[in-house]
């Protein structure tokens, strides 16, 4: 059965076997034998189920652990990587008002698994799971395996019947206690042979002592491993003692539990009573108990008034005292019964599970009594006083509460934190006159004054800086008896606290909205019979109701007339009408709204500013039933674009028909920029995406807008077939808006692990397309700009042409690639093509050297913080030059034949470096150059070379002499002034005049206040003189006629503006 079950011939197969028969064991084989077998693409989940601990019997807990170790296949389970399907999917439940429940971990567990080549799930003990839920995980399972092919679950189990009804149909293995007659003598062997006695017997008192195992073990391992422990604690090892200790074993668990029973009560007074008390503890725990706590516990006898001295017992002391019966878990270092038999026989013979916690509960509350001490009181609302020795000056500290807990005693934060959940277990009207109702009275104090060891347990509670359980978190320093009898479910112990309870007060105003968060039906009623804080606490009991999805107790409210108007909190849920919508169940939500809706509540009407309505909030979480419901109200004005614009974002229903056929919705309305259909894809619903697009709806690839969205559609799984549903349902997939087209788009943001390009150009797009108005006008424009040399290369590939040149923006790829300083993008396209790159363009750059310059002027000013704010080339591109190798493309285009005699024009200009006169940073704006009477307009790229020069830390030679070097084309005259404007940076107002005065091989810098002014006339420069190559027009951009000159005059204005001087 196996084998056919590990060959994926059998998708079930269930191990059935008696108490005690080795399933476990055999279930861990099993587990060993598929970690070790299984494939890169294979995943393995396995629970073993335990009665006796909360968090392994209940079915949505084994439900949660099978899909944590299904994200992952067996070989990445080190990795920490997860199944995609389960990235974000906390946050998804949460914002649906869910969580990981039975349904959402089958559902999950079922996407999940369709990705491995085989899954296999073992589930150990099965029967161990708790009876009154376990046909939900039943349930579960099948629908899991048969939804999958690739699945397969191998169970083992007691042969109940339910179980065995469930599996009747599948290959079953079943264990006989002939089965493991041959594996309990080995193991009787091996773990007998471990005492150095054994080899001093004889082979036939061997032979024997297997014999009698093997009969009266009846197969169970259980009885055997207990049998060996009994022999291996005897004091004598010889054929006799061994023969009369065989021959009184009993056959089979109940019997061999009664013997060790027996032998228990046979000990001392002391050690019985230990015994008795450790088996009570362990069997009731509430979580699993380690020695140290077990050890307080069993020297606590809820008997005696007052606590000896507690000593602490080691593991083997505790071991021996229970007679085999408690076992330490070595691993979890906890302690459990030695098997789930001797669990079941203690509580048919000897002590019922109320029993154990009537017992633990007393002993808690005469602990805590005897161990807790305050050296002076707390106030009324259970706050320490500032002279209280309990804490230290200033802010209570944790060191300083723990001072509340007597030194004297060993002290057990498993009683201090569980200790009143074991008194709420056994709440019932037979304990109210007992003593354990007296010494809960005598632990509170009474409904006015708190008890001083109440006041140091909130304290102390406090204090503790691990996990709580649920219940003791919600208990704080200010909480009253009562509160806290309404978190532990304390009814009938205090009856008469109840029934006398002032309802004038609000002391105990939350009393009631704990009483229904914690589910204590026999208190919350009580409490609104009585009309006790229906309509007050925070949060207010109709909150708790409704969030806690508690049906009866949110009817039984609603009848009582609880508010349904009122609006508390800071999240977008702050009225029951938003709270029905999000934290209500499928099952409750349709009657939780209707009647919130039939008391009043208003369905569209905004709490504040931030937060929807409820109207809004129904279109994105809920279905057509809901709607209904609100819509049927007329409470209102509604927009349908709006909600439909809303419901896009809709993951639990499709909502989309309902509100374009019945509420007349347009498809292709927008709000906000963005049509319906973006929406949709921001979150990729693909139903929501089919129904619009089915409807009617388009993206238009000219608005941005759509542009992003089609973006997000190509990059999204292939498989959900959004991409190609928008090209068949006619998108262009070449609009543009003139600045960018969607394949410049995925130019610019593609990565190397994307593929978006690459769908794009296979989908039709026009790789050489034109945008008339972009500063980067083509395709591989764009990716000579951001991109690598093998994205141009595949560009081309595509068919893109590298000398594509238009008359805007930088012209062409390589004009982009120059000014972004890209030396291996300016290779590539010089390579696979025929560029002349001495060849003048009609854009922003008339030749390749002026935009090399320009692009490294632009990113030396993108640095200067202070000049960013008004950085106009920025406003052009949108972005900043990323580290860039101006220096490298200029060796390039040099080897390439660049001709370095070109003009420098004053179009799209960098400023002139900022110069720092006085504490101001001032900015160079016009210069001109004056000789003998001429002048001439000089660009402000000239001035920055010259600044450069007369900066420059190296050793200096003159400045003439550097600028013929750098080949200003002109003929400098011996005798020239250069003088240029400055304005304050940062106010951009008029400042200074800086003037460089040249004379042959010495200059100098001079600057002065604008007090002055340029006047009277001067003769403009001779247009005749000798400039290389180029005229004043070529390069300078403007004819420097006569006709054109203005007056130019430096006037100083002294005092009221008598007198001038002239420059």
């Amino acid at each position: 059965m196996f084998r056919l079950w590990a060959e994926g011939v059998s998708k079930v197969t269930v191990l059935f076997g008696n108490p005690g028969s080795g399933k476990t064991f055999l279930i861990s084989k099993v587990i060993d034998y598929c970690v070790d077998n299984a494939r890169d693409d294979e995943a393995i989940a396995f629970f073993y189920c335990k009665r006796d601990e909360e968090t392994r019997r209940e079915p949505q807990d084994i439900l949660r652990s099978i899909l944590r170790q299904l994200s992952t296949t067996s070989k990445q389970s080190q990795t920490g990587r997860i199944h995609r399907s389960l990235r974000g999917v906390p946050d998804r439940l949460e914002a649906n008002g869910t969580t990981f429940d039975i349904p959402n971990c089958r559902r999950l567990i079922s996407i999940v698994t369709k990705d491995y080549s085989r899954t296999n799930i073992i589930v150990d003990a099965l029967d161990e799971c708790d009876k009154d839920s376990r046909w939900e995980l039943l349930e579960a399972l099948a629908a899991i395996t048969n939804e999958n092919q690739g699945i397969r679950l191998f169970v083992s189990s007691r042969t109940d019947d339910d179980i065995q009804r469930h599996f009747q149909k599948d290959p079953i293995i079943r264990i006989f206690a002939a089965d493991n007659n041959e594996d309990i003598n080995l193991f009787v062997r091996q773990s007998l042979s471990q005492d150095s006695r054994w080899n001093d017997l004889a082979a036939h008192v061997h032979r024997n002592i297997e014999s009698v195992f093997r009969k009266k073990s009846e197969g169970m391992f259980q009885w055997a491993a207990l049998q060996v422990k009994q022999l291996c604690q005897a004091a004598s090892w010889n054929e006799s003692s061994i023969k009369s200790h065989l021959s009184s074993a009993p056959k089979g668990l109940d019997a061999l539990y009664a013997i060790i029973w027996r032998q228990i009560e046979q000990r001392s007074q002391y050690e019985r009573q230990q015994a008795k008390n450790a088996i009570q503890w362990v069997l009731c725990a509430l979580k699993p108990l380690q020695t140290g706590d077990l050890s307080t516990m069993m020297q606590i006898n809820p008997g005696d008034d007052v606590i000896g001295p507690i000593e602490k017992l080691s593991d083997r002391e505790i071991q021996s005292v229970c007679g085999n019966l408690l076992i330490l878990d070595k691993q979890l270092r906890v302690w459990r019964f030695c098997h789930l038999s001797a669990r079941e026989y203690i509580e048919n013979n000897h002590y019922s599970m109320l029993e154990a916690h009537y017992h633990t509960a007393v002993s808690s509350l005469r602990f805590l009594q005897r161990g807790l001490r305050l050296n002076s009181p707390l106030s009324r609302d259970g706050s320490p006083p500032r002279e209280s020795k309990v804490y230290d000056a200033g802010t209570p500290g944790r060191k300083a509460r723990a001072r509340v807990w007597d030194s004297s005693i060993v002290r057990s934060d498993y009683i201090i934190i569980q200790g009143l959940r074991h008194v709420g277990q056994v709440d019932s009207p037979a304990i109210a006159t007992t003593e354990l109702a007296h010494q809960l009275k005598r632990f509170l104090g009474s409904t006015e004054l708190q008890s001083p060891t109440f006041q140091a347990w909130k304290s102390l509670l406090s204090s503790l800086n691990y996990r709580k359980p649920h219940e003791t978190g919600f208990v704080s320093l200010a909480s009253p008896p009562l509160e806290v009898a309404a978190i532990f479910g304390l009814f009938h112990s205090l009856r008469d606290w109840w029934d006398t309870l002032n309802t004038s007060l609000e002391v105990n105003s939350s009393a009631l909205s704990l009483a229904i968060r914690f589910r204590h039906e026999r208190i919350w009623r009580h409490l609104i019979e009585r009309e006790v804080g229906i309509n007050i606490g925070s949060p207010r009991p109709l909150t708790v109701a409704i969030k806690g999805d508690y049906a009866t107790a949110f009817e039984t409210l609603i009848n009582a007339n609880s508010d349904v108007s009122y609006c508390e909190g800071r999240s977008g849920s702050d009225t029951p009408l938003k709270l029905a919508l999000r934290y209500s169940n499928s099952m409750n939500r349709r009657h939780f709204v209707r009647r919130i809706v039939d008391r009043g509540a208003i369905i569209n009407a905004k709490t504040t500013q931030q937060h929807q309505s409820a109207l809004e909030l129904a279109a994105l979480y809920s279905g057509e039933d809901i709607m209904r419901i609100l819509l049927a109200s007329d409470r209102g004005p509604c927009s349908p674009d709006y909600l439909l614009s809303i419901a896009t974002w809709n993951s639990n229903a499709n909502l989309i028909p309902f509100f374009v056929k019945e509420l007349g919705a347009d498809v292709n309305r927008r709000l906000s920029g963005r049509s319906p259909l973006i929406k949709a894809l921001e979150r990729m619903s693909v139903l929501n995406i089919r129904t619009l697009v089915a409807l009617g709806a388009q993206l238009d690839l000219t608005n941005h807008h759509d542009r992003g969205a089609a973006l997000r559609a190509v990059e999204s799984d292939p498989s959900n077939g959004v991409w190609r549903l928008l090209l068949q349902e006619g998108m262009n997939i070449n609009g543009n808006d003139e600045k960018e087209s969607l394949l410049s788009l995925a130019v610019r943001f593609h990565t190397p692990f994307s593929e978006r390009l690459w769908r794009i150009l296979n989908s039709g797009a026009d790789v050489n397309q034109i945008l008339q108005s972009s500063i980067l006008p083509t395709p591989l424009a764009w990716a000579a700009a951001f991109q690598p040399p093998e994205v141009i290369d595949r560009l081309i590939g595509y068919g893109a042409h590298p000398g594509l040149s238009v008359n805007t923006g930088l012209s062409n790829a390589l004009f982009a690639a120059g000014f972004h300083g890209r030396p291996h993008a300016c290779r590539m396209l010089l390579d696979r093509s025929d560029i002349d790159v001495n060849q003048e363009q009609g854009g922003f750059f008339r030749n390749m050297l002026f935009s090399v310059i320009a692009g490294h002027l632009d990113y030396l000013d993108s640095k200067r913080l202070w000049y960013q704010r008004n950085w106009d080339l920025e406003s052009r591109l949108g972005y900043t030059i990323w580290k860039p190798e101006h220096h490298k493309v200029l060796e390039l285009l040099a080897i390439r034949g660049l001709n370095t005699y070109f003009p420098i024009y004053n179009g799209l200009e960098s400023s002139t470096p900022l110069l720092m006169i006085g504490l101001r940073m001032h900015e160079i704006s016009v210069a001109r150059m004056y000789s003998k009477g001429h002048y001439a307009h000089l660009p402000r790229s000239w001035f920055f070379i010259m600044w450069s020069l007369h900066t420059d830390s190296a050793p200096q030679t003159p400045l003439r002499y550097q600028m013929k070097q750098w080949q200003f084309p002109g003929i400098l005259p011996c005798r020239f002034n250069i003088i240029a404007r400055l304005s304050v940076a940062s106010r951009k107002r008029l400042g200074y005049f800086m003037m460089i005065s040249i004379d042959d091989d010495c200059h100098s810098i001079n600057s002065f206040g604008i007090r002055r002014s340029i006047e009277g006339p001067t003769d403009c420069m001779n247009t005749n003189s000798r400039w290389k190559q180029y005229s004043f027009k070529d390069f300078y951009g403007t004819e420097g006629s006569q006709g054109d000159a203005k007056n130019y005059w430096i006037k100083e204005y002294l005092g009221s503006g008598t007198g001038d001087k002239y420059l």
